[in-house]
């Protein structure tokens, strides 16, 4: 029987609504469920590590938990020197001796059972795949992180009564607007 707080599993186990929230609430964010998949990516496909690194992805997570997991993975995987083995033919071996590594190397238990969650999930990753989400997440932040510059250097003008500089910062945040526009008009014609 069902008690107030709790939902039933499929496997018929109570689980305290909270945890389960965790994963199909709405009220969890877009951008914390992509970085979710990010992480999960990242464990189940180390080939991915140097594109995670070299977009600097977890620079535009917002989750604390999954920055510091994913941070901790790619340090993992630098400490290691995995450049070699886990590259695009590297297969469901490497990516489990590699969370086995990771999942050694991690005291917190906390940590460790999101470790295991996200090992579980089942994806049909694809290089391609994954290299497209990457990409698309580190332009969203670059773009999200640029508005916010912007709208910081507008409220310090405006502060400032430096009316020159605010014409050309409000006509930037024009453009990047237009930009913005035109990137998700593009997209919905593809659909």
């Amino acid at each position: 029987r069902q008690q107030a707080g709790q939902r039933v599993t499929a496997a018929g186990s109570r689980q305290p609504l909270e945890a389960a929230r965790q994963h199909d609430d709405p009220g969890i964010g877009r951008a914390a469920r992509i970085e979710r998949h990010l992480v999960a990516m990242m464990l189940q496909v180390p080939a991915v590590l140097p594109d995670i690194e070299r977009n600097h992805v977890l620079d535009y997570f917002e989750n604390v938990d999954l920055k510091a997991l994913g941070k901790l993975i790619l340090d993992r995987f630098q400490e290691k020197g995995r450049q070699d083995e886990a590259g695009p033919a590297a297969g469901d071996g490497v990516a489990g001796r590699f969370v086995s590594e990771i999942l050694d190397s991690v005291a917190d238990e906390n940590q460790r059972r999101l470790i295991t969650e996200l090992t579980s999930l089942e994806e049909d990753w694809s290089m391609e795949g994954c290299q497209k989400l990457i990409a698309h997440f580190a332009e969203t932040g670059r773009s999200r992180s640029s508005a916010k510059d912007i709208s910081r250097k507008i409220r310090e003008a405006e502060q400032n009564k430096d009316d020159r500089l605010l014409k050309k910062l409000l006509e930037e945040k024009q453009q990047l607007a237009v930009q913005r526009d035109k990137k998700r008009m593009a997209l919905t014609e593809k659909l």
